[in-house]
């Protein structure tokens, strides 16, 4: 790919990620789920370990888009002049 063809790609990539839900949404989704307590199939320590790993995978996941997003950045022009 052409580097206009991988920065395209890239904003798509980070408007369609923009559509998912924030960590802060996650972590409320989370808060709830152990709220609601235990189910038929799952116990609330097994509903907190997901709980858990939901937050941090998209905490993961926030950090990651973070640190390619600003490998796109335009570079600063060259020269000595500041």
């Amino acid at each position: 790919m052409t580097d206009p063809d991988i920065s395209a790609k890239a904003e798509q990539v980070l408007a369609d990620a923009a559509t998912l839900p924030s960590v802060d949404e996650i972590r409320d989704l989370a808060g709830r789920a152990i709220a609601h307590g235990r189910t038929p199939d799952m116990s609330l320590d097994e509903i907190r370990a997901l709980a858990g790993d939901a937050v941090a995978r998209a905490e993961q996941v926030t950090d990651l888009l973070r640190r390619l997003s600003d490998l796109l950045a335009p570079a600063p022009p060259s020269g000595g002049d500041l």
